[in-house]
């Protein structure tokens, strides 16, 4: 399952707090993303295809305009997953990292120099892709629930996060005539 938000009538469907606005992706393309947010969470929850067993999730997070050590987090069903502190400082590339969550593993990295996408013109921003291996036992109600965090301190016009390119995969369980996790789309 993919969501990258272009068309704004259906793919807000079964979101809470969803809310869709337009950046430059870096490229000087213009792309439709989830957000802006600071203090609202959108969430949303998907039906998992049965015999699943692990879920990938991957997304790009757009980290925006004054991020100064402000956390980004996900709750995965219950869990809250956190993936670390930002900052944005000049044309500074944040690092990347990584994790384990409570048995989810995670990821982000950076993909590129900072650089402004259209949001505020006194701070640049930075887009991070990010990675989540959930395992069975976060998947026994055979759902999916995601909650992205961003309970940041200022306004929406001096820091905020978006996500785009949400993609869901998952990994059914092994069988005699089955491989062991080679991903595929819900």
């Amino acid at each position: 399952m993919e969501e990258e938000f272009e068309n704004f009538e259906t793919e807000l469907v079964g979101w809470t707090n969803g809310v869709t606005s337009s950046i430059d992706d870096g490229t000087g393309t213009t792309t439709h993303f989830l957000g802006p947010f600071n203090a609202m969470n959108p969430s949303k929850t998907w039906t998992l295809a049965e015999g699943t067993d692990s879920v990938r999730v991957t997304f790009q997070f757009y980290e925006i305009d004054s991020w100064d050590n402000e956390r980004f987090r996900v709750r995965v069903n219950e869990q809250l997953v956190d993936l670390g502190s930002f900052y944005i400082y000049n044309t500074y590339d944040q690092d990347n990292d990584s994790g384990i969550t409570a048995g989810i593993v995670w990821s982000h990295t950076s993909s590129g120099r900072a650089t402004h996408l259209g949001f505020g013109s006194n701070w640049v921003d930075q887009k991070h892709n990010v990675m989540l291996d959930i395992p069975s036992s976060y998947l026994v109600s055979g759902s999916l629930r995601l909650e992205f965090d961003f309970s940041l301190d200022q306004s929406l016009f001096d820091e905020s996060g978006g996500i785009d390119d949400l993609r869901i995969t998952s990994c059914p369980v092994p069988s005699k005539t089955r491989a062991p996790c080679g991903w595929y789309d819900l």
